[in-house]
């Protein structure tokens, strides 16, 4: 059974795929925020990621500023070891920014990442 930080995050998705931007929002928040309290990193930043794509669609540079500035800021004060996913996230912001030399080095650590995994 999902908890209610899976089934805002799955509304928010369905809103989000749907261009409803307004009904996603809400959601998406609020499962980010939960997801954050339960220290579910991954899907923290998966519900991130919609956030992104809506904030990207709509324009909103401040947001996609402050969320990138967020992931780092989570990264250094959970000591967290970025994974894969986390350097594909940050390249994705950085993109969204007009930073195309920050996020191509992002990019990279994910592929290089990526790569090690596949083959451990």
């Amino acid at each position: 059974m999902q908890n209610k930080s899976d089934r805002l995050l799955e509304i928010g998705k369905l809103y989000c795929d749907r261009g409803d931007y307004a009904l996603a929002l809400p959601n998406l928040i609020e499962s980010a925020q939960l997801f954050l309290a339960e220290k579910n990193f991954d899907l923290y930043l998966k519900t991130q990621q919609c956030l992104l794509k809506i904030y990207s669609e709509q324009g909103d540079q401040e947001k996609i500023n402050s969320t990138k500035e967020f992931i780092h800021d989570l990264v250094l004060s959970e000591n967290l070891q970025p994974s894969s996913k986390m350097y594909y996230f940050l390249g994705h912001c950085s993109s969204l920014k007009n930073q195309p030399e920050t996020a191509l080095e992002y990019l990279k650590k994910a592929l290089d990442l990526g790569l090690k995994s596949n083959n451990q």
